[in-house]
């Protein structure tokens, strides 16, 4: 179930608050998302919580209007609840990229790291 990770496209932070991404493709020429949702729930701490991790694909398909039956690319999102340890995972197969990626929010990586090791809490 675990994509075998062939690059990482893109790491990103949230306007929301704190939710947290890391976006890379398959080797079988996939584009997935790693995403971290903060939880808004909890009561404001020190500590920040994330609800459980999901892992977005994308599927390029085309669309074709029904009005003027031009086709055109487009993506389908499929989401995929995960568990942690799978997080976990995903990352540790990230982490080979991050020497040459350039990013200025290379940052977020280490963020994710943390998160997916305490399980969804940020200290």
């Amino acid at each position: 179930m675990i994509p075998q990770v062939s690059n990482l496209k893109q790491l990103d932070v949230y306007r929301d608050g704190g939710s947290l991404s890391a976006s890379f493709e398959s080797k079988e020429k996939i584009a997935y998302c790693l995403f971290f949702k903060i939880n808004h729930n909890e009561e404001k701490t020190k500590t920040r919580t994330y609800h459980s991790p999901v892992l977005e694909k994308y599927i390029e398909n085309n669309y074709t209007s029904k009005i003027t039956g031009v086709t055109s690319p487009d993506w389908k999102k499929e989401t995929i609840s995960i568990n942690w340890e799978n997080a976990v995972k995903i990352l540790n197969d990230l982490k080979p990229f991050m020497s040459d990626f350039k990013s200025e929010y290379t940052w977020v990586f280490k963020e994710m790291e943390e998160i997916a090791a305490n399980e969804g809490t940020k200290l």
